[in-house]
């Protein structure tokens, strides 16, 4: 402030008296609340030049100042705070502009109880424009400050829903300040009591719980209201009891409860098995073979449910009866005759008596079996036993009716199974190929591969009795003498003939043939093959090592069949090998054989046939399509058919390699064509 004032006095401005006024209006504020604002207001003289000032409340500690800002026109304004004392200084900005009227807001936070707060100036100074003191006027104003309202204040019954007779823990929560806590029933009087912060439940309604939470010095009162809602309560257990439990049919019994609560009435009925019993008042009758609940209720009133309990009474039956004869006698897959029943039953019609079966032995015959084989109606029924299939042995079947009250009776019956023998199979390893030419006798041990006597009781009680063999057909006479021993070996005679004899070979078991039993096996056939002999081979060349880029080259392959057996059905094959295209082929005889075809295109796949020293030629033309340093890589086969043995296969395949080169070599005469070889076997007369 001096500073200032000198600075005027520098500026050598004249002094003027004019009168400027600081006033602090009568306010209000809430306790215990921050950023809250008072204001101060100025009021300026004819020549205002500034003014400074300090500001304080009485007593100290009932607020707290945080801040100070405000706007004073023409002039600038300068504040320092602390928590008891805010000290302002205001000077006008141009000495030729006085300052105007304005407004400081002073921020605080209200620290202490309600009630009334000076506000009060102290070393407040005025001056004027040239900086020379002048007389003013400060006027301190009331800080009323107001006690706040509490956070928001909840209330809560655990649990919020009761039945008759229980209790529920009142309590809050929110709220502000260090007021106790009370609770009280503002509605619904008759349902709910309070003792302490414990609800009871008194009667079945609705009732509304106030909780209040006092005011102290800092806050007002605040209240919050929750409602419980109280149901009805179970009654204590209710039980019933009728005696006697059991009851003959058009006896009576008394029926009574103890348990419960409340004042409802108690009532008894018949919920289950009406047709049994009847009950009036407090009396039961039985009225039918069987079994009755009764159910007690005790009726609801106003503080409690409806309770009900149960017993059950028990009007007894008399037990059906059954007959049937104790024995059943039956062959392995054979259904037996009908077994005669006789039901009966005192109190159920015959019709509705209902029979099933049983067995001890579900492998010799099934449950689903003899359900199925039940049959008759009334008081004669009837059961067809039939097997499982292949089984035999003894079982027990229970027969079993039940009447329409639930009594039932069974009677055993012993059943036995005779055991029939089942037709044998077995196995044999076929065909049988001996070597080409063969002749005399010939032994071929495990020739049956495997014997199957039937059902595995017959597979370990029976063997081979003997094998006899049929021959079916042998046009060329290949086999002379044929037996099959028990121990399955076969032994023949072969004439050196070659050629199919086709034979069966029936097994005879040693289950024999009672009561219809089948010893017999179904013929199995068998074949021996002696096969044809015949010497295959093939050639393929193309009479030249090299073959030019884009030429047409020419392969040629001769076969040829060696013998001595003519070879029916032999395939040829030429695959037209990579890096050639567009190719041809013709076929030619070299020797007492025919071509199947003369010519084609592609690749040769051919069956021919070839007799003892024929042969033929096929050439394959194309053109060389590979590029430049490929190879032409050919291949040809002959195979013979599956009834000649070929006595040296490894000249049945043949190949020929020849690299890819360019036309010029054989311009400038590096290789000139040769001409191409023919190569025949040995049986065959070159052309």
């Amino acid at each position: 402030m001096r500073q200032f004032l000198s600075l005027f006095l520098l500026l050598g401005l004249a002094a003027s008296v004019d009168a400027q006024t600081l006033r602090v209006p009568n306010q209000t504020g809430n306790i215990g609340a921050s950023g809250q604002v008072l204001t101060v207001q100025y009021t300026p003289g004819a020549d205002s030049g500034g003014f400074d000032f300090s500001l304080a409340a009485n007593p100290a500690s009932s607020v707290t100042f945080t801040g100070a800002s405000g706007s004073i026109p023409n002039g600038t304004t300068n504040c320092s705070v602390s928590a008891t004392q805010v000290i302002c200084v205001v000077v006008a900005d141009l000495p030729s502009a006085d300052l105007a009227a304005g407004t400081l807001s002073i921020t605080y936070t209200a620290v202490t109880t309600a009630g009334a707060v000076a506000i009060g100036f102290s070393n407040a100074t005025f001056f004027d424009q040239n900086a020379n003191a002048e007389p003013g006027s400060t006027i301190g104003g009331t800080l009323t400050l107001q006690r706040a309202n509490q956070a928001a204040l909840t209330v809560a019954a655990n649990p919020a829903a009761l039945v008759f007779g229980g209790t529920a823990a009142l309590s809050t929560s929110g709220g502000s300040g260090s007021g106790a806590v009370t609770y009280a029933v503002t509605a619904g009087g008759t349902f709910c009591g309070i003792a302490g912060s414990t609800l009871t439940a008194t009667g079945v309604g609705t009732c509304t719980v106030t909780a209040t939470k006092a005011g102290d010095a800092q806050f007002n009162p605040a209240t919050a209201t929750t409602n419980v809602v109280v149901s009805r309560a179970n009654q204590a257990a209710l039980s019933v009891t009728a005696t006697p439990a059991t009851v003959a049919v058009g006896a009576t019994s008394a029926v009574s409860t103890s348990g419960g609560s409340g004042g409802g009435a108690v009532t008894y009925a018949i919920t289950a098995g009406a047709t049994s019993c009847t009950v009036a008042g407090s009396t039961l009758t039985a009225t039918g073979v069987g079994s009755c609940t009764v159910t007690a209720t005790k009726a609801q009133d106003a503080n409690f449910n409806a309770a009900t309990a149960t017993t059950p009474v028990t009007v007894p039956n008399s037990q059906p009866t059954i007959g049937a004869a104790a024995t059943l006698v039956t062959l392995e897959d054979l259904a037996s005759a009908p077994l005669a029943i006789t039901l009966g039953d005192l109190e159920t019609a015959p019709a509705s008596l209902v029979l099933s079966a049983s067995s001890s032995n579900t492998a010799l015959v099934g449950n689903a079996a003899l359900a199925a084989g039940l049959g008759g109606s009334g008081a004669a029924r009837s059961l067809v036993v039939t097997p499982a299939a292949n089984a035999n042995g003894t079982a027990t079947i229970t027969l079993q009716v039940a009447d329409a009250n639930g009594g039932v009776a069974s009677r055993a019956v012993a059943l036995t199974v005779t055991a029939v023998n089942d037709a044998p199979s077995f196995t044999v390893a076929t065909p049988i190929t001996s070597a080409p030419g063969a002749t005399g006798a010939q032994t071929r041990t495990g020739f049956v591969t495997g014997v199957v006597f039937g059902p595995a009781d017959e597979q370990v009680a029976q063997a081979v009795q003997a094998y006899a063999v049929t021959q079916v057909a042998d046009p060329d006479n290949v086999v002379g003498a044929i037996t099959l021993a028990t121990n399955g070996t076969l032994s023949y005679t072969l004439s050196g003939t070659p050629g199919v004899a086709d034979f069966s070979a029936v097994l005879t078991d040693t289950g024999g043939t009672a009561n219809g039993g089948i010893a017999a096996s179904a013929p199995v056939p068998f074949r021996i093959v002696v096969p044809l002999s015949g010497d295959l081979a093939i050639t393929l060349g193309n009479g030249q090592g090299i073959v030019p880029a884009g030429s047409s080259a020419t392969w040629e392959a001769v076969v040829a069949n060696g013998g001595p057996s003519t070879a029916s059905g032999a395939r040829v094959q030429f695959a037209v090998p990579a890096g050639l295209s567009n190719a041809t082929w013709t076929c030619a005889p070299v020797a007492l054989a025919t071509c199947p075809a003369a010519s084609g295109s592609g690749g040769i796949d051919q069956l021919v046939t070839l007799p003892n020293g024929g042969g033929l030629r096929y050439r394959l033309t194309a053109t060389v399509s590979a590029a430049i340093g490929a190879t032409i890589a050919a291949s040809a086969s002959i195979t013979a058919p599956a009834t000649v043995v070929d006595p040296d296969p490894q000249d049945n395949t043949a190949t020929d390699s020849d690299p890819v080169v360019g036309e010029d070599v054989f311009a400038d005469d590096f290789e000139s064509p040769a001409t191409l070889p023919l190569v025949v076997p040995d049986a065959v007369s070159r052309d």
